[in-house]
Formats: structure tokens, sequence, C-alpha cells
């Protein structure tokens, strides 16, 4: 395997937190690329976007997309957002949080305030007609998912990317806020891991909620969130999440996985992600990504792993990626790759956990862009593009095509 890397340079103010890119046509090069910087915790500020017409090699002059505004309400902000292909709508989507912050800032009153907005581009990236907010099958604007209402609680995404499934069916991983969420420190909301489940009909999408994944606050005060999400080569789903110890670090710090074989309607019990010999890894709060290489078919994994016990959300650092044994759901052990690291001038806090991955049409190269967020401390980040060209196989497990598995599940998931 090889990883490469360079600086990435965007017309902007500020930090930079999110970078995303996204093809906008079936073949071809064209392409839209959205980053979003950083105002405070959890809080984002100026949308830009831009365009190319050759792959990423040259790109237009960035365009504000959006900036935050204030309303009689609280301050207007977007927030955490994907930009995917959907095949079966012949066009590219977009899915993104949309906040009220009554306080101006990140609070749970702004997660009970939350809505989520849908919205097509077109050929060039551009939104394609009105933004939608995004509504269940029989729900309304105020009541918009099921055992979610404005003002109580909400549902969002995060570190998020949608996959469509043979029949055209578009799978968003979101997570949950639960109906009593106002009851808690916005810190210790228990989250619960779930999916939007999207079918294109007539130029309109029909959205339901899928089943929901769930940690005991004994094991994760904070729930199960963050879902990255598969297809595997049976046709299950394969979800893999984020947890946290944070308050609690006498837990182990692990990431956790559940599979669904009805196309994410329900989803097994979660269990902890480890390595092909049954032993855990060590991997702080933080978002991952599966992603499957469209020339190898193999399957990989992308997040952090540490050599010890997290505290919560840190340290955010080693990045890795590695290959997945789909005959088990592990991580194979001599696959582990490391993408980047902590270096001796970087604060004991660096965060290298904010990344964005796609496929390169013409390299199959996985292109990742990372913000080493508080490299040199608070506000003081850089943001990298790293190239990543997957090697041989590292060994016969990797192989396996017709997968097997333990889990059933339980009556009532």
């Amino acid at each position: 395997m090889r990883i490469t890397r360079e600086p990435f340079s965007v017309e902007t103010e500020g930090t930079i937190l999110t970078v995303q890119t996204c093809y906008t046509c079936a073949i071809g090069n064209t392409m839209v690329q959205e980053y979003s910087t950083l105002e405070a915790s959890d809080t984002f500020g100026a949308i830009w976007r831009r365009y190319s017409s050759d792959g990423g090699r040259t790109w237009s002059p960035a365009e504000r997309w959006f900036s935050p505004r204030t309303t009689p309400a609280g301050v207007l902000r977007y927030g955490e957002s994907t930009l995917t292909w959907w095949k079966a709508a012949g066009t590219a989507v977009y899915v993104g949080n949309r906040h009220c912050y009554p306080q101006g800032t990140f609070s749970k009153e702004a997660l009970a305030w939350m809505t989520l907005a849908y919205a097509f581009l077109d050929s060039t990236g551009r939104s394609d007609g009105e933004e939608r907010q995004l509504i269940a099958e029989g729900m309304d604007s105020f009541r918009w998912m099921p055992d979610v209402e404005q003002g109580r609680n909400g549902m969002m995404i995060s570190f998020c990317n949608p996959e469509e499934l043979p029949d055209g069916t578009l799978v968003v991983p979101a997570q949950s806020l639960p109906p009593d969420m106002l009851e808690y420190s916005v810190y210790r909301i228990p989250l619960a891991a779930t999916c939007l489940i999207g079918r294109f009909r007539a130029g309109q999408v029909e959205w339901r909620r899928g089943g929901l994944v769930k940690l005991p606050r004994e094991v994760s005060p904070r729930g199960i969130f963050e879902p990255s999400i598969v297809r595997l080569k049976g046709g299950a789903l394969l979800m893999v999440c984020r947890a946290s110890n944070s308050g609690a670090e006498h837990m182990p710090g692990y990431k956790w996985r559940s599979i669904s074989f009805d196309q994410g309607e329900s989803w097994s019990a979660p269990i902890p992600f480890t390595y092909c010999d049954g032993a855990p890894f060590f991997s702080p709060s933080s978002g991952s990504r599966l992603i499957r290489h469209s020339g190898s078919r193999r399957l990989y994994w992308i997040g952090n792993i540490c050599a010890v016990p997290p505290k919560g959300n840190l340290p955010r650092h080693p990045l890795f990626i590695g290959e997945v044994n789909e005959m088990d759901l592990t991580l194979i052990r001599s696959s582990v790759r490391m993408i980047d690291q902590r270096q001796p001038e970087d604060d004991d806090d660096v965060q290298l956990s904010n990344f964005k991955v796609y496929e390169d049409r013409e390299t199959g190269e996985f292109v990742l862009t990372l913000t080493r967020l508080h490299e040199r401390g608070p506000g003081m980040s850089s943001t990298w593009q790293y190239r990543i060209r997957p090697g041989p196989l590292p060994d016969q497990l990797s192989r396996g095509s017709a997968p097997v598995f333990s889990e059933s599940l339980p009556a009532g998931v």
C-alpha cells in the first residue's frame, strides 16, 4: 500500500473542519466539493462549494454556499452533510443537518431544533431546484420522523456516507436522539445508531427510518453513533459505530459493529469490532469509515486505533487503514497501515479524525482529506489530502467470497 500527501489549500476564512467531494455524473470527471469552517465546538460557520470538470485537477473559484444568519428563534446554521451519486435517481444528492441555535452556539436546545434537508444536484454539482425537508412517509414537518418532535429531540447525520443498494434504495447512516434528551447534559445524551432509507419514485423520495441500534449507558454513557454502513458480498449490511467511555474511563473504548439482513429495517445487537484473532483494539470516540474498492472489491476500514485505553474522545491519533475480512467481519491485523500520526512538534491533543474519503475514478486511489485539528494547540490546524493506493492481498483471509455470520437477530430488534 502506498500513501502520499500534499497540503490542501482553498479560499476560506478560518479553520476547515470537513471537506467532501462527489462525482456529479454516472461517468466522467465532473465533481463538486464542499467544505465548511469551524466557528466553535460542534458549530459550523460558512460553507463553500467549488466545481471541477477534470476530476479535481483544477477547480472553479470557491462560492460561498451558506452563511449563518440570525432569526427571531436563534441563529440558523447548516451542519454536517453528505454528497453522493445516486444511480437510481440519475443525479447527485445532498443531505444535511439544518439547525436553529437558540443560544447562537452549540447546546442541547440546538439539537432539539434540528431537521434534515435534502436537495438534488445538476450535472455541474449545483442545486437543482428547491431544498426539501426530509420527512418520513406519514409524518409532517414538525413530527418528521417516528419518535421525533421539533423542540423535544431530533435526528442527525454525522460522518455520513450513504450506500446505494442494487435495487436503487439509498441507505443514509444517521443517529437518533431519545425523546427525553433534554433531561441530560449535552455530551451525555444517549444516542442510537440508525439509517434513513430512501426510495426514488417519480421524481420524489419516499423516506423512512430503519431500525435502531443501542448500547446501554453502563457500556457507553453516550450511546452508539456515527455509523458507517456498507453492503457485504452476501447482501447483508455491515455497520461500524462510534461509542464513548467519557466520564467512565474504567470501561473499554472500542468500535462496535452490527449486521442487517433486511436492508436496514432491523439490526443485530452490537458487538465489539475486533481483529481476526478475536482481540479487540482500542479506539477513541471518533468517526470511522467503511469503503469498498471498486476494482478489487476489497473492503477497507479507516479510523483511529490507539495503543492505550482512550479517555472519551482522546487520543484521536494515529489514523489507520486496514482490510476487513468478510468471512467473519473482523479487521485483518496484517493489513493495517498507518495514514498519519502525531508528530513530535504536535500538541498532545491533535485530532486526526475529521476526514472524508472517496475513490478517484481515473487512478483507483482513495483520496482522503483530513484536517489535523488543533495540531499546534486550539485553533491551530492544517488540512491535507492523502492518496492511498491499495496494495496486494496481505493474507488469504481476504479472499473469501461466501460470508458466514454467527449473529442472529434477537426478537423485537
